[in-house]
């Protein structure tokens, strides 16, 4: 080797020493975790879903970590479904669908309404039930029918639960996720007037490592894009969607018909779905942290104002529901009950808390049949599909 050639190669090994080095540091002081959901990719028909067969870990605002972990079909449930040769006499099919809050954002799988479910269908095991989560951030009521028809047929559930979302649902019925979101890199994007073109990079491992899986990567990006006024963002987020419904309320809850929401053709295309599957439909709407707990305000820096209008939404919500002939679970009682004990909502995000899902499972088990027909797939069967 040339001393020139010598130069070089000792330049080269110190800067991946460094690069190294710094991707330890910066992960070790974020607890290898990020602040977002990183296993995103684009999909032609709902915009996005969750990668397969990963995982991922989260850090919240003050420090709460979970991870998420995806199954073959890119769905936030456990590979080890029950295997026998039948389901046992009066075990349920449920099917579960919804955004981040069904997935369980922030919180650990087994804290999950999904998993609390199936642990309440089974007194506390769980072992004999399929209670399928099929909750994927940023999908609206569009993809909640869509992947309802597209799952159901199947696993051909006796039960489907659809838990629409006051915070974004509301906005998102008149429009398809395709044109609201994107993937890149792993990374949501949210769609202004993007083109295709946004979506074509390139999947190599290298790539893939540098942008959506290093530490260091995502520091420098969001020390250059300005991450401290993002992070102030966030600290409001949970009450700029409260004033945004209550600036759009008059819209939101006007009389269409016999129907008093903007969901009411969602919901008649879930119930055509439930009907032709021979499913039981239950749905339920989440209401805003704002609504349960007064003292939700603190979290988002911001004085205490009237949301006692979002009352109206949800009112609206179970009207046309009973209208449709479907069971509407109505969970401010609930959740009410449970921040009377603790956090129903997450104390940095408007997520739910395990609390809060605890007590959403609680509730939507007492609207589920008390049985199930002994017809249906074996559980080896829906097993081997799932895979």
């Amino acid at each position: 080797m040339t001393r020139w050639t010598r130069r070089l190669s000792i330049t080269a090994f110190t800067l991946l020493l460094t690069v190294a080095a710094g991707e330890l540091v910066v992960g070790w002081m974020h607890d290898f975790a990020f602040p977002y959901l990183n296993v995103f990719e684009p999909d032609e028909r709902y915009g996005v879903r969750l990668t397969r067969d990963t995982q991922t870990r989260l850090r919240s605002p003050q420090g709460r970590l979970s991870t998420v972990v995806t199954n073959r079909d890119g769905f936030r449930n456990p590979d080890d479904f029950p295997t026998g040769p039948t389901l046992e006499p009066g075990a349920q099919r449920v099917l579960v669908l919804g955004d981040s809050q069904v997935l369980g954002y922030s919180v650990e799988e087994p804290e999950t309404t999904v998993a609390q479910l199936r642990a309440l269908l089974g007194n506390g095991k769980g072992d004999n039930h399929l209670v399928l989560n099929a909750g994927v951030p940023t999908w609206g009521p569009r993809e909640y029918v869509m992947a309802m028809g597209e799952l159901g047929a199947r696993l051909r559930p006796d039960a489907v639960v659809v838990l629409f979302n006051l915070a974004n649902d509301w906005f998102e019925a008149p429009t398809s996720n395709v044109r609201r979101s994107t993937a890149r890199d792993g990374w949501l994007v949210h769609r202004r007037g993007a083109d295709a073109s946004d979506e074509e990079v390139g999947d190599g491992w290298l790539r893939t490592f540098v942008m959506r899986d290093s530490h260091l990567a995502f520091f420098l990006r969001a020390l250059f894009a300005g991450g401290g006024r993002s992070e102030a963002a966030a600290q409001t987020a949970g009450a700029r969607v409260a004033k945004r419904l209550l600036d759009n309320a008059a819209g939101l809850t006007k009389a269409r018909g016999r129907f008093r929401t903007p969901l009411a053709g969602h919901l008649a295309r879930a119930k055509r779905a439930a009907d032709e599957l021979g499913a039981t439909l239950v749905v339920a709407a989440l209401p805003l942290d704002l609504q349960i707990d007064e003292s939700a305000f603190a979290k988002y820096h911001v004085p205490a104002f009237d949301v006692a209008k979002l009352d109206l939404m949800l009112d609206g919500f179970a009207h046309d529901a009973r209208t449709l002939g479907i069971q509407a679970v109505d969970l401010r009682a609930p959740l009410a009950r449970a921040a009377e004990q603790g956090n129903a909502y997450l104390p940095d995000d408007d997520h739910l808390s395990p609390l809060g899902h605890r007590a959403v499972a609680a509730a939507l088990r007492v609207a589920l049949p008390s049985t199930a027909t002994p017809t249906g797939p074996t559980a080896g069967d829906l097993h081997a599909q799932l895979r």
